[in-house]
């Protein structure tokens, strides 16, 4: 029982994030610039000051490799649960998950170029 639960956590967060972006124009969630440097700060920035601070600390190889490849993953589905939760702006959340989860196409080869080239 707990396995199935387990198993459709995924697909129904991902429901509830295209749920909330029924409807919106793509083209408007693309002009939003805010979203961006949110993305940029969450997909480059901070993995790669992470990958430097793992690095100096001379933690090297798998477990350094796994921890900056996971602070490179794109804004989780709970900021649009949560967003539900306590009334706060589903809308903006959900555009936030959807655009940086289609950036990590790009972003996440940078970080495995970076990680090959630190540890």
């Amino acid at each position: 029982m707990t396995r199935n639960l387990g198993s459709i956590t995924t697909p129904l967060s991902l429901i509830i994030v295209g749920g909330s972006l029924f409807g919106v124009d793509l083209m408007q969630i693309f002009r939003k610039r805010i979203i961006f440097v949110y993305s940029f700060i969450k997909l480059i920035l901070v993995p790669t000051a992470f990958a430097l601070v793992v690095r100096m600390f001379g933690i090297d190889g798998m477990i350094a490799s796994v921890a900056v490849i996971l602070s490179a993953m794109p804004m989780g589905a709970t900021m649009v649960i949560l967003s539900q939760e306590y009334d706060g702006h589903v809308l903006e959340a959900s555009e936030a998950v959807f655009v940086s989860t289609l950036l990590t196409g790009v972003t996440i080869p940078y970080i495995v170029f970076l990680i090959e080239r630190l540890f």
